[in-house]
Protein backbone atom coordinates (compact mmCIF):
# COMPACT_ATOMS: atom_id res chain seq x y z
CA UNK A 1 0.00 0.00 0.00
CA UNK A 2 1.22 3.60 -0.70
CA UNK A 3 0.09 7.11 -0.55
CA UNK A 4 0.71 9.02 -3.42
CA UNK A 5 2.58 12.41 -3.64
CA UNK A 6 0.41 15.51 -3.97
CA UNK A 7 0.83 17.53 -7.05
CA UNK A 8 1.49 20.89 -7.22
CA UNK A 9 -2.28 21.98 -8.05
CA UNK A 10 -3.35 19.71 -5.41
CA UNK A 11 -1.21 21.53 -2.80
CA UNK A 12 -2.63 24.78 -4.06
CA UNK A 13 -6.24 22.91 -3.17
CA UNK A 14 -4.76 22.12 -0.10
CA UNK A 15 -3.69 25.11 1.15
CA UNK A 16 -6.65 27.01 -0.06
CA UNK A 17 -9.28 24.60 2.09
CA UNK A 18 -6.75 25.05 5.12
CA UNK A 19 -6.87 28.09 5.28
CA UNK A 20 -9.97 28.95 4.09
CA UNK A 21 -11.88 26.58 7.11
CA UNK A 22 -9.88 28.05 9.62
CA UNK A 23 -9.70 31.29 8.88
CA UNK A 24 -13.55 31.50 7.99
CA UNK A 25 -13.86 29.32 11.50
CA UNK A 26 -11.83 31.69 13.61
CA UNK A 27 -13.27 35.02 12.00
CA UNK A 28 -16.77 33.92 14.14
CA UNK A 29 -14.11 34.86 17.22
CA UNK A 30 -13.61 38.49 16.19
CA UNK A 31 -17.22 39.40 14.49
CA UNK A 32 -19.57 37.04 15.98
CA UNK A 33 -21.38 37.55 19.35
CA UNK A 34 -20.08 34.63 20.89
CA UNK A 35 -20.77 33.07 24.41
CA UNK A 36 -17.80 32.46 26.03
CA UNK A 37 -18.23 28.98 26.93
CA UNK A 38 -18.03 28.59 22.60
CA UNK A 39 -14.85 30.24 23.06
CA UNK A 40 -12.68 27.08 23.11
CA UNK A 41 -14.48 25.28 20.86
CA UNK A 42 -15.01 27.21 18.15
CA UNK A 43 -10.72 27.72 18.53
CA UNK A 44 -10.33 24.11 18.30
CA UNK A 45 -12.67 23.86 15.60
CA UNK A 46 -11.08 25.96 13.04
CA UNK A 47 -7.23 24.27 14.20
CA UNK A 48 -8.90 21.47 11.84
CA UNK A 49 -8.77 23.02 8.57
CA UNK A 50 -5.16 21.39 7.46
CA UNK A 51 -6.55 17.66 8.51
CA UNK A 52 -10.01 18.43 6.90
CA UNK A 53 -8.46 19.30 3.66
CA UNK A 54 -6.08 16.27 3.98
CA UNK A 55 -9.11 13.91 4.02
CA UNK A 56 -10.90 15.89 1.03
CA UNK A 57 -8.51 15.78 -1.28
CA UNK A 58 -6.85 11.98 -0.56
CA UNK A 59 -11.05 10.98 -1.06
CA UNK A 60 -10.99 12.66 -4.03
CA UNK A 61 -7.84 11.75 -5.39
CA UNK A 62 -7.13 8.03 -4.32
CA UNK A 63 -10.96 6.93 -2.87
CA UNK A 64 -12.00 4.62 -0.04
CA UNK A 65 -8.32 2.96 -0.16
CA UNK A 66 -6.33 6.07 -0.13
CA UNK A 67 -7.88 7.09 2.87
CA UNK A 68 -7.38 3.54 4.44
CA UNK A 69 -3.69 3.77 3.49
CA UNK A 70 -3.69 7.24 5.28
CA UNK A 71 -5.75 6.52 8.12
CA UNK A 72 -3.50 3.62 8.83
CA UNK A 73 -0.38 5.89 8.98
CA UNK A 74 -1.91 7.21 12.29
CA UNK A 75 -1.91 3.79 14.46
CA UNK A 76 0.80 1.85 12.76
CA UNK A 77 3.48 1.50 15.37
CA UNK A 78 6.40 -0.65 13.57
CA UNK A 79 10.30 -0.41 14.39
CA UNK A 80 11.36 2.77 12.78
CA UNK A 81 8.70 4.74 15.30
CA UNK A 82 10.08 2.32 18.46
CA UNK A 83 13.67 3.32 17.82
CA UNK A 84 12.78 6.83 16.79
CA UNK A 85 10.01 7.37 20.01
CA UNK A 86 12.85 8.59 22.80
CA UNK A 87 14.03 11.22 20.87
CA UNK A 88 10.61 12.18 20.06
CA UNK A 89 9.39 12.31 23.76
CA UNK A 90 12.52 14.02 25.05
CA UNK A 91 13.78 16.53 22.78
CA UNK A 92 11.92 19.16 23.72
CA UNK A 93 11.45 18.30 27.09
CA UNK A 94 15.72 18.10 27.15
CA UNK A 95 15.23 21.94 25.45
CA UNK A 96 12.81 23.07 28.07
CA UNK A 97 14.81 21.68 30.82
CA UNK A 98 18.00 23.24 29.63
CA UNK A 99 16.77 26.85 28.61
CA UNK A 100 15.14 27.37 32.04
CA UNK A 101 18.77 26.03 33.98
CA UNK A 102 20.95 28.43 31.38
CA UNK A 103 18.13 31.40 31.84
CA UNK A 104 18.53 31.16 35.46
CA UNK A 105 22.37 30.48 35.02
CA UNK A 106 22.48 33.98 33.61
CA UNK A 107 20.47 35.44 36.13
CA UNK A 108 16.64 35.18 35.17
CA UNK A 109 14.48 34.02 37.80
CA UNK A 110 14.88 30.48 38.84
CA UNK A 111 12.57 27.76 37.26
CA UNK A 112 8.95 26.20 38.91
CA UNK A 113 7.78 23.44 39.47
CA UNK A 114 4.67 24.95 37.12
CA UNK A 115 7.27 25.89 34.34
CA UNK A 116 8.11 22.22 33.44
CA UNK A 117 4.17 21.21 33.75
CA UNK A 118 2.74 23.86 30.78
CA UNK A 119 2.41 26.56 33.51
CA UNK A 120 0.26 24.16 36.07
CA UNK A 121 1.45 23.59 39.52
CA UNK A 122 0.22 19.79 39.62
CA UNK A 123 0.27 16.69 37.55
CA UNK A 124 -3.31 16.34 37.42
CA UNK A 125 -3.53 19.51 36.21
CA UNK A 126 -0.47 19.38 33.57
CA UNK A 127 -2.75 15.84 32.39
CA UNK A 128 -5.53 17.78 31.64
CA UNK A 129 -3.45 20.32 29.60
CA UNK A 130 -2.21 17.35 27.83
CA UNK A 131 -5.51 15.98 26.32
CA UNK A 132 -6.70 19.92 25.17
CA UNK A 133 -3.40 20.02 23.98
CA UNK A 134 -3.33 16.87 22.10
CA UNK A 135 -7.06 18.21 20.22
CA UNK A 136 -6.07 21.85 19.54
CA UNK A 137 -3.10 21.44 17.28
CA UNK A 138 -1.00 17.64 16.97
CA UNK A 139 -4.58 16.07 15.84
CA UNK A 140 -6.02 18.85 13.87
CA UNK A 141 -2.52 20.37 12.21
CA UNK A 142 -0.41 17.00 11.24
CA UNK A 143 -2.36 14.83 9.57
CA UNK A 144 -2.57 17.99 6.68
CA UNK A 145 0.97 19.36 7.44
CA UNK A 146 2.90 16.55 7.77
CA UNK A 147 0.61 13.72 6.67
CA UNK A 148 -0.37 15.05 3.36
CA UNK A 149 1.66 18.55 2.17
CA UNK A 150 4.87 17.76 3.02
CA UNK A 151 6.06 14.77 0.44
CA UNK A 152 4.38 17.21 -2.26
CA UNK A 153 6.73 20.29 -0.96
CA UNK A 154 9.58 17.79 -0.98
CA UNK A 155 8.89 17.02 -4.45
CA UNK A 156 9.59 20.66 -5.66
CA UNK A 157 12.59 21.16 -3.99
CA UNK A 158 14.98 19.67 -0.74
CA UNK A 159 13.81 18.40 2.33
CA UNK A 160 15.52 21.73 4.35
CA UNK A 161 13.76 24.03 1.64
CA UNK A 162 10.12 22.21 1.89
CA UNK A 163 10.77 22.51 6.10
CA UNK A 164 11.18 26.23 5.70
CA UNK A 165 8.37 26.67 3.66
CA UNK A 166 6.08 24.80 5.33
CA UNK A 167 7.25 26.04 8.62
CA UNK A 168 6.69 29.83 6.81
CA UNK A 169 3.22 28.69 6.07
CA UNK A 170 2.24 27.23 8.94
CA UNK A 171 3.00 30.73 11.30
CA UNK A 172 0.72 32.47 8.62
CA UNK A 173 -1.80 30.17 9.21
CA UNK A 174 -2.38 31.41 12.81
CA UNK A 175 -2.66 35.03 11.72
CA UNK A 176 -6.33 34.70 12.90
CA UNK A 177 -5.28 34.17 16.42
CA UNK A 178 -3.19 36.57 16.57
CA UNK A 179 -6.10 39.31 16.55
CA UNK A 180 -8.09 37.04 18.95
CA UNK A 181 -7.86 37.97 22.48
CA UNK A 182 -7.65 35.17 25.14
CA UNK A 183 -5.21 33.18 22.61
CA UNK A 184 -1.44 32.57 23.50
CA UNK A 185 -0.81 34.48 20.14
CA UNK A 186 -2.39 37.29 20.95
CA UNK A 187 -0.81 37.37 24.15
CA UNK A 188 2.52 37.47 22.64
CA UNK A 189 1.59 40.58 20.39
CA UNK A 190 3.99 42.37 18.70
CA UNK A 191 6.94 41.93 20.72
CA UNK A 192 10.14 39.91 20.69
CA UNK A 193 8.18 36.81 21.86
CA UNK A 194 6.49 36.40 18.74
CA UNK A 195 10.17 36.65 16.76
CA UNK A 196 10.79 33.57 19.16
CA UNK A 197 7.71 31.78 18.69
CA UNK A 198 8.22 31.99 14.57
CA UNK A 199 11.79 30.64 15.60
CA UNK A 200 10.30 27.82 17.29
CA UNK A 201 7.65 27.25 14.28
CA UNK A 202 10.32 27.18 11.72
CA UNK A 203 12.84 24.32 14.16
CA UNK A 204 9.76 22.38 15.29
CA UNK A 205 8.98 22.40 11.15
CA UNK A 206 12.65 21.02 10.95
CA UNK A 207 12.58 18.65 13.63
CA UNK A 208 9.10 17.26 12.21
CA UNK A 209 10.81 16.55 8.66
CA UNK A 210 13.44 14.37 9.88
CA UNK A 211 11.14 12.38 12.67
CA UNK A 212 8.69 12.46 9.26
CA UNK A 213 11.72 11.24 6.84
CA UNK A 214 12.87 8.37 9.65
CA UNK A 215 9.37 7.10 10.37
CA UNK A 216 8.00 6.69 6.71
CA UNK A 217 6.14 9.40 7.17
CA UNK A 218 4.41 8.01 10.48
CA UNK A 219 1.33 10.44 11.46
CA UNK A 220 1.45 9.07 14.44
CA UNK A 221 4.86 10.25 15.12
CA UNK A 222 4.29 13.72 14.21
CA UNK A 223 1.06 14.06 16.37
CA UNK A 224 3.64 12.93 19.52
CA UNK A 225 6.74 15.39 18.89
CA UNK A 226 3.98 18.24 18.61
CA UNK A 227 2.16 17.43 21.76
CA UNK A 228 5.85 17.07 23.23
CA UNK A 229 6.66 20.76 21.99
CA UNK A 230 3.82 22.28 22.86
CA UNK A 231 3.64 20.44 26.54
CA UNK A 232 7.45 21.62 26.59
CA UNK A 233 7.09 25.33 25.37
CA UNK A 234 8.44 27.81 27.61
CA UNK A 235 6.15 30.12 29.11
CA UNK A 236 6.17 33.47 30.83
CA UNK A 237 9.72 34.23 29.56
CA UNK A 238 11.20 37.56 29.35
CA UNK A 239 13.63 38.99 26.93
CA UNK A 240 16.67 37.17 28.10
CA UNK A 241 14.92 33.92 28.45
CA UNK A 242 13.08 34.30 24.65
CA UNK A 243 17.22 35.13 23.61
CA UNK A 244 18.15 31.78 25.27
CA UNK A 245 15.54 29.72 24.06
CA UNK A 246 15.46 31.26 20.43
CA UNK A 247 19.39 30.90 20.86
CA UNK A 248 18.88 26.55 21.22
CA UNK A 249 16.16 26.41 18.85
CA UNK A 250 18.52 27.43 16.28
CA UNK A 251 21.40 25.09 17.46
CA UNK A 252 18.59 22.34 17.50
CA UNK A 253 17.57 23.52 13.74
CA UNK A 254 21.22 23.71 12.16
CA UNK A 255 21.91 20.21 14.20
CA UNK A 256 18.79 19.06 11.87
CA UNK A 257 19.94 20.75 8.80
CA UNK A 258 22.72 18.48 8.64
CA UNK A 259 20.81 15.56 8.88
CA UNK A 260 18.63 16.27 6.41
CA UNK A 261 21.28 17.11 3.86
CA UNK A 262 22.01 13.76 3.45
CA UNK A 263 21.13 11.78 -0.09
CA UNK A 264 18.39 9.61 2.10
CA UNK A 265 16.32 12.82 2.90
CA UNK A 266 16.92 14.64 -0.55
CA UNK A 267 13.55 12.91 -2.25
CA UNK A 268 9.98 12.16 -1.60
CA UNK A 269 8.45 9.21 -0.07
CA UNK A 270 5.25 6.43 -0.66
CA UNK A 271 4.08 5.20 2.81
CA UNK A 272 3.89 1.50 3.04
Amino acid sequence: MSTAVPRPRALGAFFAISFGFSWLVWSLLLFAPLDDALFVPVLFAGSFGPAIAALVLIVAREGGRGLADFLLRFVRVDGALLRWLPFILLVFPALLVTGLWVHAALGGDPAKASDYLGGFATLSGGAGLLGLMLIGGPLSEEPGWRGYALDGLIAKGSAVRASVMLGLVWAAWHFPLFLVEGTSQHAKGMSFATLSWIVQILSLSLVMTLVHRRTGGSILAAILLHLMANMAYPLGLDVQGELVFSALRIALALGVVTMLARPRDARPQTHA
